[in-house]
């Protein structure tokens, strides 16, 4: 039986390949469930993980060679095996040699060739840099191997005193073949293992069971089902186990009566088995459903709660800063008192001087009223700028508190795209940055517009005409000031970008979710069908 071409006729694989498909829409997405759907992929495709269980002398490693039918795992009286040995296909023959180091650190090491394979399984170090041994992977090409790997444990004698290795691997195995000893079967010890093993595995309800060393018992062939009848004939003890029929065999035997049984047992084993497989896997396939349908449903609970704090800081801060100028109407007022200030303060010093109490020749005029109008043009710019400055510089810093804020709501983003978040990031940086530019821009309207008014051809002929031209004051038009303020303090390049970027991170939210919700609707529709 192909487990994988048996499962690819069902809706649930069906399903779960459109739900791959449609979360394949958007890469960010797809990545979030990557583990999911290698998962997935290892269940369909993976064979079934068969570990052989046993006490010492139950002939573990003999009935591995014999099922494969290579002898490559080491056998003898006393025991050999103490690390998890696997045994995979590959068209390679190798083995992988998984360690910790001195420094606690897990490590591989490949070795081409089973040379050095007792050697591991002894736990013997191949070298200084080899401090324990967690697992050897042996790399068979052999048939059988594709149908299921085989996993060898190390024995025991005891439940209470486990080896860790063997119980580390409860649940990690789906299958289990049970290996009893035809001459010491049905052991107290062997049923505390047997029940300490269902208290703790996932698989508690897969153990098949077989009598090794079937020829030591059964000395005349025609007794073979009377003597196999006998054995583990305690009811209780028997119920631990998926086969109606346990299979007594012999390992070693090469005799025509003992192949035929093994070769029942193989034919059998691999039915059930391979029939469990594709049920195990089925119901792995469903659990991995079930996960992905609650992921997805989560996800988008918090794609929307995401797009609500989003929208909400967005709107908020827009709202706020949209209506700068009421933020700027006290920043004009206080330019207007400097820019009157000034000029009070200029025709001040006009007054108080010689020149506009006397005539002198043209030239000297001019001369005087660059002389006197200079000094307080300069001061007028430099309290004009640094208001201007202050106003930029305030808005850059709650740009940047704002900016903070909404990157901790971004970090709550299940699914983030790192190249959407890098350009988000830019835009904002862009925003600061520009800022900054404007920030120490000295190219003011308003600075022209006051430079221009107060020139020294407007002061010459202040002092020439002596008065005859009203106050340069009542010539500053404050309707004039602020339409030039309002294109000086006007931020609303800025406030679009941040709309800008608001509606790019609205519009990727949603898309996000549209792609989470057509693989929801392919598992709903699978959902329903099944109900």
């Amino acid at each position: 039986m192909d487990k994988l071409n048996e499962i690819k006729k069902s809706y649930l694989y069906a399903t779960l390949r459109k739900s791959n498909e449609k979360l394949k829409k958007k890469n960010n997405i797809y990545n979030y469930f990557q583990d999911t759907f290698t998962r997935i992929d290892e269940i369909t495709k993976k064979p079934l993980k068969l570990a052989i269980l046993g006490e010492f002398s139950a002939g573990k490693s003999s009935f591995i060679n014999r099922l494969i039918g290579i002898n490559i795992l080491p056998t003898g009286f006393m025991p050999v095996t103490s690390a998890i040995t696997v045994l995979e296909y590959a068209k390679e023959e190798k083995i992988e040699v998984v360690y910790k180091d001195n420094n606690g650190y897990t490590n591989r090491k490949v070795y081409e060739g089973y040379d050095k394979l007792l050697q591991f399984q002894k736990n013997k170090q191949e070298d200084n840099d080899f401090f324990e041994i967690e697992e050897i992977r042996v790399f068979i090409n052999n048939k059988i191997l594709k149908y299921f790997n085989i996993i060898d444990t190390p024995g025991f004698n005891d439940a209470n005193d486990l080896s860790k290795t063997t119980e580390s691997i409860f649940d990690k195995i789906n299958y289990v073949i049970w290996l009893f000893n035809a001459t010491q079967t049905g052991k107290g010890t062997e049923k505390a293992f047997l029940e300490k093993f269902k208290q703790k595995s996932l698989y508690k309800d897969n153990v098949y069971a077989i009598v090794n060393f079937g020829d030591a018992v059964v000395t005349d062939n025609n007794q073979y089902d009377l003597t196999a009848s006998k054995i583990l004939e305690n009811e209780e003890f028997k119920s631990l186990f998926v086969n109606d029929q346990i299979y007594l065999i012999s390992s070693t035997k090469k005799e025509d009566f003992w192949n035929d049984k093994f070769k029942q047992l193989e034919n059998d084993l691999k039915e059930k088995v391979l029939k469990k497989d594709k049920e195990i896997s089925e119901n792995q396939l469903n659990e991995e459903l079930n996960k992905l349908k609650n992921n997805i449903d989560k996800i988008i609970c918090q794609l929307d709660d995401l797009t609500g704090k989003m929208e909400k800081e967005f709107d908020n801060y827009l709202l706020t800063n949209n209506n700068n100028h009421l933020i700027s109407k006290e920043l004009k007022a206080d330019i207007l008192q400097i820019i009157k200030k000034g000029v009070d303060s200029a025709e001040e010093k006009i007054k108080n001087s010689t020149i506009y109490r006397k005539t002198h020749i043209e030239s000297l005029l001019k001369f005087a009223s660059f002389y006197l109008t200079a000094e307080n043009l300069e001061i007028m710019k430099k309290e004009i700028e640094e208001e201007y400055k202050k106003y930029i510089a305030d808005f850059a810093d709650s740009y940047e508190e704002f900016k903070n804020q909404i990157n901790i709501i971004r970090n709550s983003n299940p699914v983030e795209d790192g190249d959407f978040e890098n350009e988000i990031d830019k835009k904002s940086d862009a925003i600061l940055s520009n800022l900054n530019v404007l920030q120490n821009s000295k190219q003011l309207l308003i600075v022209g517009y006051i430079i221009g008014l107060l020139s020294d051809d407007y002061i010459y002929k202040y002092i020439k005409y002596q008065n005859s031209i009203s106050k340069a004051v009542d010539n500053l038009s404050d309707g004039t000031i602020y339409n030039l303020l309002d294109m000086d303090l006007d931020l609303s390049y800025f406030l679009n970008e941040i709309k800008n970027i608001k509606e790019n991170i609205i519009e990727k939210l949603s898309e996000d979710k549209t792609v989470l919700e057509e693989a929801q609707q392919e598992i709903e529709e699978f959902t329903q069908g099944e109900i």
